[in-house]
């Protein structure tokens, strides 16, 4: 089995346990979602004729490929801060991902302070949250380097959330702030998922 066999297979038993794999077209979403080495309509099976026609009889195939993409866009923003991420591999990120803590059903876990990233929009939506308007400042669960000098790779990255990440920053150890500020950010989530206001 390749590394891109491997990742998808670790990925649809993580993320998509409720579908067949044998109806999905494997070798398509290895070869354009993971590997990517060629086009949608060159990774195409010869018996479909056009993009539409496969999706229209592949939805399973579809929902998972659009899935990779998301996590894809992850991976690239990253490569294109370090060259060398993740080997510049996607299977290797991809395996990384499934990896990751997650809650009962299915949902990530910031590293530091334990929010699942689903609850990560309703937190912010607390008029006590001041939203910033940089981009990297989202709902969604970010991947911190534990030790910045070491690069982005399977054994020093994990995910956090915008506020773990920010105030970890570069200065501070991941143990020690997994000890000494991380459980005042998960009060302040919880503080903001209970509706407090003041």
């Amino acid at each position: 089995m390749s590394k891109a066999e491997k990742a998808l297979k670790a990925y649809i038993d993580k993320f998509h346990n409720n579908i067949d794999e044998n109806n999905l077209r494997v070798d398509f979403l290895i070869n354009y979602s993971i590997r990517r080495e060629l086009t949608e309509s060159q990774a195409l099976p010869k018996s479909y004729k056009n993009v539409s026609k496969f999706y229209e009889d592949n939805k399973e195939t579809e929902t998972v490929k659009i899935k990779l993409q998301e996590i894809r866009d992850r991976f690239n923003s990253i490569l294109s801060r370090d060259g060398n991420a993740f080997n510049t591999c996607f299977a290797d990120f991809l395996l990384w991902w499934c990896e990751q803590p997650q809650t009962v059903d299915g949902h990530h876990c910031c590293h530091y302070c334990g929010i699942p990233e689903n609850l990560i929009v309703s937190a912010m939506d607390n008029p006590r949250f001041k939203k910033s308007s940089k981009t990297s400042f989202s709902e969604k669960l970010q991947v911190d380097q534990k030790k910045p000098k070491e690069g982005y790779n399977s054994d020093n990255c994990v995910l956090a959330c915008v506020l773990c990440n920010n105030a970890k920053s570069d200065m501070i150890d991941a143990k020690d702030f997994a000890d000494f500020i991380a459980p005042a950010i998960r009060e302040y989530w919880k503080a903001l998922l209970n509706k407090e206001t003041d």
